[in-house]
């Protein structure tokens, strides 16, 4: 069967045969450079994310820290019984009071926008009189008021403590959540590289077989022609069209047949 493909016969054999050989190089370091920059790209990204991530969870668990220590404190108040304890504990539960201000204050600017750290800040400005108050019992040694308002609180304690830790719960499911991202990027990376890839060597193959089909489709003509020319057929036509290196031979081999041809009718 002749091969005769628009355009691919007029391409000389060596820049097929560079093609061949540079293309799958060429594909192979696109696809290292493609994903070399693609995973340098996603880990500086993730790294970004879990360095934004882990301050925000410090802020969160601070927070909660400086919550769990009032209530040990206002605890501590209301069970002193020596003003030295009273003092020192008085002291101790307006210092944590004054650190969950500060650290409410940076989760604020590390979590901006948050719907439950809003709240939170709501329900401890609401709590804020009656802590006071639990405080001011304590340090005059009113034990039955300070429990009655502590016992008051209470629900309203926890709830603000839970949602301080709902805070914190929801940073590590971010932090998951940006791992999982990060995993399904990967594998998107891969897919797209073995697809690159594969494409690569689906042309190169093509190429190679279309290549392969007409030098031996050609090598076939030559020897079938000469095997007639031996037998004296003069008249062949290759209709070789093109210029490439196979084309070029069998127009050589046209104009042999064709100069034997014309000194036989002459003699």
């Amino acid at each position: 069967m002749r091969e005769n493909m628009s355009g691919f016969g007029s391409i000389s054999i060596r820049y097929k045969l560079i093609f061949l050989c540079v293309f799958p190089a060429l594909v192979a370091a696109g696809s290292v450079l493609l994903a070399g920059w693609t995973m340098t790209k996603q880990n500086n990204e993730l790294n970004q994310a879990i360095v934004e991530s882990e301050a925000r969870q410090t802020r969160a668990n601070s927070t909660l820290i400086a919550l769990l220590q009032l209530q040990r404190d206002l605890q501590a108040l209301i069970a002193a019984d020596a003003k030295p304890d009273i003092r020192a504990n008085a002291i101790a539960t307006i210092k944590a009071s004054s650190t969950i201000d500060e650290q409410l204050q940076l989760l604020e600017e590390a979590i901006p926008n948050n719907e439950k750290v809003q709240q939170l800040k709501k329900d401890l400005e609401a709590l804020r009189p009656l802590q006071m108050k639990v405080i001011g019992n304590g340090k005059r040694n009113k034990d039955e008021a300070a429990i009655a308002v502590f016992n008051e609180i209470k629900p309203q304690s926890q709830q603000i403590v839970q949602t301080a830790q709902e805070i914190v719960d929801d940073e590590f499911k971010s932090l998951n959540r940006l791992t999982e991202a990060n995993d399904a990027n990967s594998k998107l990376v891969i897919f797209t590289l073995a697809a690159w890839t594969t494409v690569g060597l689906l042309i190169t193959s093509v190429i190679a077989f279309f290549m392969i089909r007409r030098v031996v489709t050609s090598m076939n003509r030559i020897q079938h022609s000469m095997h007639r020319f031996a037998e004296g057929h003069l008249t062949l036509n290759f209709n070789e069209q093109g210029d490439d290196e196979i084309s070029k031979t069998f127009q050589a081999l046209q104009l042999a047949v064709d100069s034997t041809s014309n000194n036989v009718n002459n003699l």
